[in-house]
């Protein structure tokens, strides 16, 4: 599935299920989840780093080998830096345990760490 709609779905179940197993179920629902992207050209694992949702980012991570340095298109946010940005330290903590990078620069020259 590369369906930006989709993608959209997605991210809208991260902000609307607060249960983590239930996310992680609907997420199985798609075997490209970690690779579809929204019209605002997010992928799956910067929407759940901007809501706190660690447990989602290291499923993605371990589960479907999500790429930690991937950018969106709008910003060049990484993961990391939409944790940063919306204060999800245990989510920025939990990227970071799992290799992330917090030199990477977004399109205004800014690492996560500068949010």
């Amino acid at each position: 599935c590369r369906s930006v709609r989709h993608a959209q779905e997605l991210n809208e179940l991260i902000t609307r299920q607060s249960d983590t197993q239930l996310l992680i179920s609907g997420l199985l629902q798609c075997c490209n989840c970690h690779k579809v992207v929204d019209e605002s050209a997010r992928y799956v694992i910067h929407m759940a780093a901007s809501c706190g949702r660690t447990e989602v980012c290291e499923w993605l991570i371990k589960f479907k080998k999500a790429d930690l340095h991937v950018k969106t298109g709008e910003n060049a946010w990484t993961p990391a830096h939409c944790a940063a940005f919306y204060g999800q330290i245990d989510t920025l903590v939990g990227l970071i345990k799992n290799g992330a990078s917090l030199s990477k620069l977004d399109f205004e020259r800014l690492t996560p760490l500068e949010h």
